[in-house]
């Protein structure tokens, strides 16, 4: 893993601009359900503040991961792979 990392950060170059923020507007027009998962520490996303911020959005479900750090997907995966598939279910329900 430590080797794929090294590999990636020495050899990996964006062809893209990051993207910006959504501002107060955009995030009230996202009317889709939206499920967030955010790391307790270390976070890239913001921590905390990226969670309250997520959580004015109109159809989300926000989760802190206690204990995890950027990543999150590879130190959560078995509580992920049980919620994403519960969420994306519950919104093609609705």
């Amino acid at each position: 893993m430590a080797k794929m990392i090294a590999a990636g950060s020495e050899h990996y170059s964006a062809a893209l601009p990051t993207p910006s923020p959504l501002n107060d507007d955009e995030m009230d027009s996202l009317t889709m359900p939206t499920y967030v998962a955010i790391a307790e520490r270390d976070s890239l996303a913001g921590g905390d503040t990226a969670a309250q911020r997520a959580r004015t959005l109109p159809r989300a479900t926000v989760d802190v991961f206690p204990e995890t750090t950027h990543s999150l997907p590879m130190q959560a995966k078995e509580r992920l792979a049980v919620e994403l598939p519960s969420f994306w279910n519950e919104a093609e329900q609705n």
